[in-house]
């Protein structure tokens, strides 16, 4: 709710920019709904599903990627005193066999259970930036006549002056 409020007072500006150029409020309010949509919600909603197919196959890619044997960079190679070292451990990693199976397992299930969590987290996101982006299209669509109660209601409790603090 309160994320709603704040981005409907946010782009309050760009509501008045669009409302001085013909719009009406509720026209104003479905256009910038649109483009929040599109710019927002609809990428982070076409992210989600890939992401949580990619976690499933993590492990099995990474034993993939390490049986291609894959060489080291040149740079990693070449560094004084450390390079022969890091050569020799690489090649003792990807020609392992089983036991680098094992290592990858070992760190695959923990990751695999963190990216699962932040896929659900992000899920998650997505649902609150909707029900935030209804919360203040409510606004933007209505803002007159919302101000318009909050300022009756300031008045009948403080007077005038807390009622004139909704103009700033």
């Amino acid at each position: 709710l309160l994320f709603g409020v704040i981005l409907a007072v946010a782009a309050w500006p760009v509501r008045a920019i669009l409302i001085r150029r013909g719009l009406s409020s509720t026209m104003a309010a479905m256009v910038m709904l649109i483009a929040l949509l599109a710019f927002v919600l609809v990428p982070l909603g076409s992210a989600a599903p890939g992401l949580a197919v990619d976690v499933k196959n993590l492990g099995e890619r990474a034993v993939t990627w390490l049986s291609t044997s894959p060489d080291l960079p040149a740079w990693i190679t070449g560094l004084p005193l450390v390079g022969d070292k890091i050569v020799d451990q690489w090649r003792g990693f990807v020609s392992g066999g089983d036991e680098t199976r094992n290592a990858i397992a070992t760190y695959a299930k923990p990751l695999r259970q963190f990216f699962t969590e932040a896929a659900v987290g992000l899920a998650g996101s997505i649902l609150q930036i909707a029900v935030s982006l209804a919360i203040a299209t409510a606004f933007w669509a209505r803002g007159e006549a919302l101000a318009a109660a909050l300022r009756d209601a300031l008045d009948h409790l403080g007077g005038a002056g807390l009622a004139n603090m909704t103009d700033v």
